[in-house]
């Protein structure tokens, strides 16, 4: 049906008479109700039909008008408002087979807001209803103990709803036709009270379909198992910090590891590359707890043909330091060699640390990140947002160094690592623009680092912190920084921006365009970092406009 037929067909399915019905003489078998001066039906009465109901209540001139019960001869009965001839406005109505309904009608038809009890109490739905079809919001409990509550479309679960099933297993997403169809969240329960695999991404015919996220969950404890049966959907429940946790992030088709995508495992080893069937195969990179990189071409999660092995990388070990070392840290092996050993005097101190702070939750989201990077969280990683409350912690932030260095610092780490694999592996424009996509989140405090990038961070780092005529060699300024400054202690973290926080977030979107904008002016070779000559020229309007001293806004912004 084309659309102007469907526009048609709609008006005329809307049309309705300009006068109500009346009953024809020669379709009452008998009465019992007065008549008016043309001798039609009416006021309170009993009329029989022969149109197969029995009627008892109002009518005004010949039509059923104000309170009736209408009775079928296929045993329903309808009880409640009629007018124009027939049910209309709130009314009871019963079945043969013990249905039931409760709530507006309209052309004796379930129309508007109401509860259609069935299975002898069993099933109900409580909600919107149009030309006898659930359609709208509405919330269906089914005989079986599963209950769904969200949209509907001619009788059919579509658009977005939660589905909780019986065994407990619950979906909160998108609907098409009565499957799981577009975005949606997936919790199973494995017979135990409590989630133990998660799945967030796109869905095709009930399948997952698409780019998304696993995530399976073991807990750990009798209170981490209580606190997770409290949440009421896969969208709100995230894994207590103590759960072990391995997460798949990437492409899927019907239900299975198929495209490029990242395993994630609970020692912090991941691997990411090609899978087909389930497993690793085609041209992949795994990656060890401690740091070593395998890159080759594997088939059914075994590797067959390897390409390269990183074997210079002990815990925390590096990946690409040489731009970092200047004429006085000697060759590259020698610095190598030097940063080497530090990494391994302090390893104990920097796991510990790194320990602590991947499972850190309170206190360490900023103003712009994602409510739900908790949930997101990846095995044996640090966050962005973790990694900064750390550095705060121990004083460096808004102390030695500000944000956008530690931020510097990040990027450039990342950028080194994608360098690295682009020598052992042909980069396709898929894994390219991966990459990149990748490096923007950095630029938004998104993303994570394992033990081996954290440990490259803070080498990086310890030039901008260890400053002084006595300190030469990189490997010096590591070891000066982590003698002095690597002792956390509880420091809030951006406190002015949390204090002000209620009144910034309404503004941090626009906040963001206007210094992508200011971005995009700057020759920084791609980075995105704001100079504070731009910065000030943008904010002086703003100061002048409230009278604020520059010299003291400068002197704020230097030393809160």
């Amino acid at each position: 049906m084309n659309a102007e037929a469907r526009v048609i067909y709609d008006a005329l399915r809307e049309a309705k008479p300009q006068v109500a019905p009346t009953f024809p003489s020669c379709t009452v078998d008998c009465r019992k109700v007065l008549s008016d001066d043309d001798g039609r039906p009416h006021g309170a009465g009993v009329i029989a039909s022969a149109m197969g109901f029995y009627y008892e209540g109002d009518v005004e001139h010949g039509r059923l008008v104000g309170s009736g019960m209408q009775r079928w001869c296929n045993g329903c009965v309808i009880k409640g408002q009629f007018d124009r001839g027939s049910a209309n406005g709130r009314c009871e109505v019963q079945w043969p087979s013990g249905d039931a309904y409760d709530g507006q009608v309209r052309n004796s038809v379930r129309h508007g807001e109401g509860t259609h009890t069935s299975c002898g109490g069993a099933a109900v739905y409580t909600g919107a209803w149009r030309r006898g079809r659930r359609e709208g919001h509405g919330r269906q409990a089914y005989r079986d103990g599963s209950s769904y509550e969200g949209l509907w479309l001619a009788d059919a679960r579509h658009g977005t709803g939660r589905l909780r099933y019986c065994n407990g297993d619950c979906y909160d997403g998108e609907w098409s036709n009565n499957e799981r169809h577009g975005y949606g969240v997936m919790g199973w329960t494995n017979g135990t009270p409590h989630f133990v695999e998660l799945y967030e991404g796109q869905w095709r015919h009930g399948l997952p379909d698409g780019e998304g996220r696993s995530t399976y969950i073991r807990l750990v404890g009798g209170a981490d198992a209580a606190a997770a049966t409290a949440n009421e959907s896969p969208k709100s429940y995230a894994p207590p910090g103590t759960a072990i946790i391995n997460v798949y992030h990437g492409q899927l088709v019907e239900g299975i590891r198929e495209g490029r995508g990242t395993f994630y495992y609970a020692d912090g080893s991941s691997y990411e590359g090609e899978w087909r069937g389930g497993k690793k195969n085609g041209l992949g990179t795994f990656t060890t707890s401690v740091g070593t990189m395998f890159y080759g071409t594997f088939v059914d999660d075994r590797i067959e043909e390897q390409k390269s092995v990183d074997r210079d990388t002990p815990n925390g070990g590096l990946v690409f330091i040489s731009d970092m070392g200047g004429l006085v840290d000697g060759s590259a092996d020698q610095l190598r060699t030097t940063v080497k050993a530090l990494l391994l005097r302090y390893n104990t101190v920097l796991k510990a640390l790194f320990n602590e702070y991947s499972v850190k939750r309170d206190d360490v989201a900023l103003i712009v990140t994602d409510p739900n990077w908790w949930r997101w969280r990846v095995p044996n990683h640090i966050s962005l947002p973790q990694f900064v409350r750390l550095l705060s912690d121990c004083g460096l932030v808004n102390g030695p160094v500000g944000l956008s260095t530690v931020l510097r610092c990040v990027v450039q780490t990342m950028e080194a690592l994608d360098r690295y694999n682009a020598e052992k592996l042909q980069f396709d424009e898929a894994q390219i623009q991966i990459n990149y996509e990748r490096r923007m989140r950095l630029y938004r405090f998104e993303g994570c680092l394992n033990f081996r990038t954290f440990t490259e961070c803070l080498v990086r780092l310890s030039p901008h912190v260890s400053v002084g005529a006595s300190l030469l060699t990189l490997g010096e300024k590591f070891n000066a920084m982590m003698q002095q400054h690597l002792a956390p202690a509880d420091h809030p973290l951006c406190p002015v921006t949390r204090r002000y926080a209620p009144c910034l977030a309404p503004h941090v979107p626009a906040l963001e365009r206007q210094f992508h904008v200011k971005v995009d002016l700057e020759l920084n070779n791609g980075e995105r970092f704001l100079s504070m000559r731009s910065f000030m020229q943008f904010v002086m309007p703003l100061l002048q406009q409230h009278k604020i001293d520059v010299g003291r806004a400068v002197s704020f912004l230097f030393t809160s």
